[in-house]
């Protein structure tokens, strides 16, 4: 967040939330006229122990 890893992640801190959805509007945005994007899927892998 703000060009710093964070580990673990907090999902429940509003600050990352916001950074989140800020990058996500953003790619939306730069790649909404693309032509063959149907869709794309966003995610988070866990790892566990």
């Amino acid at each position: 967040m703000g060009g710093t890893y964070v580990s673990p992640v907090d999902y429940s801190d509003q600050a990352f939330r916001d950074a989140v959805r800020a990058d996500v509007r953003k790619v939306v945005a730069q790649y909404k006229d693309t032509p063959g994007i149907l869709m794309w899927l966003l995610g988070n892998e866990l790892a566990t122990p």
